[in-house]
Formats: structure tokens, C-alpha cells, sequence
């Protein structure tokens, strides 16, 4: 082996050797890297995984407390519906009461708001038709000192009842516009009658 083989070969075994430590060196930061990024897939795995959870949980909430509105919402229509069609089958029982009990009611509800002045009442075409013949005595007895109602030969555009005329002032008694007037009140006796 010559002087120059010999420079040669410890150049080579030199390079091999800072070559090989080279290489475990950067395999050893490269190990090094590849745990540090290990752990961090982990650790952002565990956070979002945990983000999800949290997200299902809140979606699984906010949808069951959606589930929950609609069928309140759906028992208060039905509640409604019911409350609606008591209140209808009042209104139709009282337009089909005998000539006698309709007209006795409505002079019940006379001596309730009518004044002691002069006026005139009205009823609709239907109820002109079928007042009983001693009804204007019982009007007369049913009204207060000083008060006087004659019947309107001119029919009201209402279905029932009756609507009562002191000059300019009118008062409606037809059972539409009490039934109207006073559905909230009547809604909650019917709600606590039913419900």
C-alpha cells in the first residue's frame, strides 16, 4: 500500500466515520422530532376530540330543547284548537236555544247594561222574525227606572243578540262580540275546566 492508498483510505475512514455520526446524529434528532410531534398529534388529537364532544353535546342539547319547544308548541295549538271549539259549540247552543230561553237570555244581559234613558234595540232579521209576544212587557220589566227601550223594526247586521241605541251611542250585545270581547277570559275558564 502506497503513502497515498494509505491518505486515502484513513480520509475515507475518517469520512465514514464523521458520516456515521452524522447519521446517528441526525437520526437521533430526527427520533427526537418525530416523538415531540407524536406527542402534539396527542395532545391537539385529545383537544379536538374533546372540542367534538363538546360541540355533539351542545348540538344534542340545543336540538332536544328545539324537540321540547315544538311539542309544547304543538300541545298549546291543540289546547287551543279544543278551547276554540268549546267556545263555537257555546256560541251554536245559544243560537239554537228555544224562542223562549234565547229571548229570556237576552233579557238577562238587558238589565246588566242597559240605562235609564230612552234608546232603541236591535235585532237581526232572524231574531225580528221570532220575538215572543210578550217579550216587549218583559223588556219593560227588565230595564231600570227612567229606561225605555222600543224594538227596532230595522234588522242589525249580526247574527245574534242584540245591540242596544242611545242616540249616538251604541252598545253591542250580539254573542259574537261578547264572545270576542271577552275570549281571553273565557279561554282561561275553559283551559282550567279542561286542563
Amino acid at each position: 500500500m502506497t503513502g497515498l492508498e494509505k491518505i486515502i483510505e484513513d480520509i475515507e475512514k475518517v469520512s465514514k466515520e464523521e458520516v456515521s455520526a452524522i447519521l446517528k446524529k441526525a437520526e437521533g434528532e430526527a427520533a427526537e422530532i418525530k416523538n415531540a410531534a407524536d406527542k402534539e398529534i396527542k395532545s391537539e388529537t385529545a383537544a379536538a376530540e374533546k372540542e367534538l364532544e363538546k360541540r355533539l353535546a351542545d348540538q344534542a342539547s340545543r336540538a332536544e330543547f328545539a324537540a321540547q319547544l315544538k311539542q309544547k308548541q304543538m300541545l298549546l295549538a291543540e289546547k287551543q284548537e279544543i278551547i276554540t271549539g268549546v267556545l263555537t259549540k257555546a256560541l251554536e247552543k245559544v243560537n239554537t236555544l228555544p224562542d223562549g230561553e234565547y229571548f229570556d237570555t237576552i233579557l238577562k244581559m238587558i238589565k246588566g247594561i242597559a240605562h235609564g234613558e230612552k234608546g232603541e234595540i236591535c235585532f237581526s232579521a232572524k231574531d225580528l222574525k221570532r220575538i215572543p209576544a210578550d217579550f216587549a212587557g218583559k223588556l219593560k220589566a227588565a230595564l231600570p227606572a227612567g229606561g225605555e227601550l222600543t224594538v227596532s223594526d230595522k234588522a242589525a247586521d249580526i247574527k245574534s243578540g242584540f245591540i242596544l241605541k242611545y242616540g249616538d251611542i251604541e252598545e253591542n250585545g250580539s254573542f259574537e262580540n261578547i264572545l270576542e270581547a271577552r275570549k281571553n277570559e273565557l279561554q282561561d275558564k275553559v283551559r282550567e275546566l279542561l286542563f
